[in-house]
């Protein structure tokens, strides 16, 4: 909630001065900086950003690999900011315009990847992915930093040799390289 609590009051500032385009946009534009500060440091939180809220929504997820999960935010906002642009100025000619521009853009996305979507993709080739869990403490000495490099980089080789794998995954923990500066 803090992160949220600093997110309204930044914006609330920042947003004073500024004309009704500029604030739709710095609104979406800081949500996923807001987004994005929550997946750093060691009380980081990164489940939950909006974007996952459209995970049933196969045609606008297409965008997310060009975007990411953050331009899919940005997306949900602008369209939000642009609706509530839209009610607080109704009686004015222009308050329709960043609704329109926000949904212009939905739109576009939505049918490009409707589109993607129809297009079959070949299957005649499978991947072998193997995934590597370290379940390794994040908070560690630079000695033990090398120990656990080397026991995952011997197992990775393992598995390799073993599995004769195509794609090999590790976990985000497996070498808790923020804990040192570089």
């Amino acid at each position: 909630a803090t992160y949220y609590g600093l997110w309204s009051g930044v914006v609330w500032r920042l947003s004073r001065n500024l004309s009704s385009g500029e604030r739709v946009m710095l609104y979406a534009a800081s949500w996923v900086v807001l987004e994005w500060v929550r997946t750093l440091g060691s009380l980081s939180m990164p489940w939950a950003q909006l974007s996952y809220s459209q995970y049933l929504f196969t045609p606008v997820l297409q965008w997310c690999d060009l975007t990411g999960a953050y331009g899919l935010s940005f997306l949900i906002v602008l369209m939000n900011a642009g609706v509530a642009h839209w009610w607080q100025h109704r009686g004015q000619e222009q308050s329709v315009r960043w609704v329109g521009v926000a949904g212009l853009l939905l739109v576009l996305i939505c049918l490009t990847g409707k589109l993607r979507t129809l297009v079959p993709t070949p299957t005649e080739t499978t991947l072998k992915v193997t995934v590597m869990q370290g379940n390794f403490p994040t908070k560690v000495s630079r000695n033990e930093l090398v120990q656990t490099l080397n026991t995952v980089l011997s197992k990775t080789q393992e598995a390799v040799r073993r599995e004769k794998t195509d794609l090999l995954v590790w976990s985000e923990t497996t070498l808790p390289l923020h804990t040192f500066p570089y």
